[in-house]
This record gives C-alpha cells, structure tokens and sequence, in this order.
C-alpha cells in the first residue's frame, strides 16, 4: 500500500483546514483501509471526514480519505495512521538508581566507618569523603564496611581490636528514584510477521525511539515489547526508558553503545 503519486492535496476555509490523501492497493486493502477509519464527531479537532474505495486502473484499487481540522491550526502536526507508521506517545516515571551513582553521593550514607581501638575521634575526611578508598596510615586505621560483621574479630596483628566510630548517615539505603521519561511507540500491520519485524532484536537494548519529543541528554533502552490483535489489524508496541544520568545506559550491558 502507497501513497499515490500527486494526490495530496490541502484547502483552508473559514472551517479549518482540510486536506485529503489518495493510497493506493490491492482491492482487498483499500477495503480493509477505508473500513479502519474512524469518522470523528466535530469537537474533535482534526479528523477523517469521508473515506472511498474506487477502481484506478487494472487490478489497482484507491482509498481516497478526507481529513478536516475544525482548530485551523495550520502547526499542528498529526501522526500518519498508514500501515507501518509509528505514533507515539509521551510519559513520565521513576527509575531506580544505585545511591552511589547520585550526583552528591557520600561514602557516609550507606557505610559505618570501622576504627582501630587507638583511634579517638572521626577523622575530618569522613565528612566528605566520596568513595571508600583509603591511602598511607589512615587505611591501616580504618575501614568503609556495611556491616560490624566486617570488623576483624578480637586482636589484629599489631594487638589492636576494631570498632565502629560512625553509623551510615542515611541507614538502608541503597537506591533513589530519579524521575525519568518513557515513549511508547506503536503501528499497525496487516500481518503478525510484519508486526513482528518492528519489534524483533529491540527488547532490553539500547536504541532510540523514532520520536523522543524533544528531550534530550542520555541515551534510551528498550524495555517491554509485544503484538497483538485489535480485531481489525496487528498492532506492534515498543516502550523505552530515558537513561536515569547523562552517562547513559551502560552499552557494555545493554549493547548499541552508550549513546
């Protein structure tokens, strides 16, 4: 099924806008087309009017449809319902993201600093400290753990027990949400293979939605995927999440790269 050749047209009136658009096909699929309109009710802004099958020439069948747009907004841009065109749809939700991964994250939050029984006070590092690494004499003096469990039981070599000296500043925690965006894309096919190509190899991979409304920074991953039945025809659906950071989902996880 195609468009035909010159057959687009547009015309603007005191009523809105109205153009009309010529496809062109087996018999059996102008039918099915013309069939798969919808006839709007007037408030509905823009909106197919009339659909009629004829006879163009041999075995070739038209579908000519109408579409009227009451708005007269000549900037709106509505989807193309044809077989195999995507349309999309935009949405909001949480992702959750390891704590270490936070822009302003804090070895103090999710770890207890452990500390030779000769140590008197906090050292001033543990405030701020970034990551659990330890250099020179303060890594023979203390330890990052997660639990007191980790602590080295009774004497160490030098005869010196362990304790802890500081408690995890936000205790639990080893995750938070960040608000993130998600496309949902969908078409329509006349076959359950043809549905099935748009999906196949996409689920769980980094790739972009053909549409992404704007938005911009990080990457994407596809994250559910399926086909089904409407009673008229195959409907291919693919979801995709926004990256929770501007590093992206991870391409050596997730394939396709990090961008």
């Amino acid at each position: 099924m195609n468009i035909k050749y010159q057959s687009i047209q547009g015309e603007r009136s005191e009523s809105g806008r109205s153009d009309t658009v010529t496809y062109y096909g087996t018999r059996e699929e102008m039918t099915a087309l013309m069939e798969e309109q919808q006839i709007s009710p007037a408030s509905s802004g823009r909106k197919v009017v009339s659909a009629a099958v004829s006879q163009s020439d041999g075995d070739l069948w038209q579908c000519e449809i109408r579409y009227q747009n009451t708005l007269g907004n000549l900037n709106v841009a509505a989807p193309d319902d044809s077989y195999g065109k995507k349309s999309a749809q935009l949405s909001c939700g949480m992702l959750s993201m390891p704590l270490e991964s936070h822009p302003d994250y804090r070895a103090n939050w999710n770890y207890y600093l452990g500390a030779r029984d000769d140590v008197l006070q906090i050292p001033a590092w543990w405030k701020d400290a970034k990551n659990l690494l330890l250099e020179g004499d303060d890594a023979e003096k203390f330890k990052w753990i997660k639990s007191a469990g980790e602590l080295p039981p009774g004497k160490d070599a030098d005869g010196r027990t362990w304790r802890i000296m500081a408690e995890p500043q936000k205790p639990g925690m080893e995750s938070y949400d960040v608000a993130t965006y998600q496309v949902t894309e969908s078409a329509k096919f006349p076959s359950p293979a043809r549905a099935g190509k748009m999906i196949c190899g996409k689920l769980n991979r980094i790739s972009s939605p053909d549409q992404t409304f704007g938005i911009t920074g990080g990457n994407w991953k596809c994250d559910s995927a399926s086909v089904s039945w409407n009673g008229k025809y195959w409907i291919a659906t693919l979801s995709y999440t926004r990256s929770g950071n501007a590093e992206g989902w991870d391409g050596d996880l997730y394939g396709g790269g990090k961008s």
